[in-house]
């Protein structure tokens, strides 16, 4: 339902970056590549904070899991290094469970 609101703010946006004086005083090809670049800028800020918030999403989704503290740590870096920090943490997809690979055991039990 959120998705309804952003087609006509950049609708508003748009007419009211063609009235504006600078622009009308400008010929209509500075004004198409002005507005071509400006979309280009919008759609792609737009896109990066999208994946920033699906990253945070998936990151939420997970949970805590048995390793807390690096799950905290990794939200924290999303969070405030922002687009950054969720293509960093899409880069490296930590897993943020225990195996006993990792805790030195290899016959698979917990006291073996």
């Amino acid at each position: 339902m959120k998705r309804l609101w952003v087609l006509p703010v950049v609708v508003a946006l748009t007419l009211a970056l063609m009235v504006s004086p600078e622009l009308a005083r400008s010929d209509r090809r500075t004004l198409v590549v002005r507005m071509g670049f400006l979309m280009l800028a919008a759609v792609a800020i737009g896109a990066l904070i999208v994946f920033w918030i699906l990253t945070i999403a998936d990151l939420l989704r997970r949970g805590p899991g048995a390793q807390r503290e690096w799950w905290i740590a990794a939200l924290i870096v999303v969070v405030v290094l922002g687009p950054l920090g969720a293509m960093a943490f899409r880069i490296a997809q930590p897993t943020f469970e225990v195996t006993n690979e990792r805790a030195g055991n290899a016959s698979g039990t917990p006291f073996a």
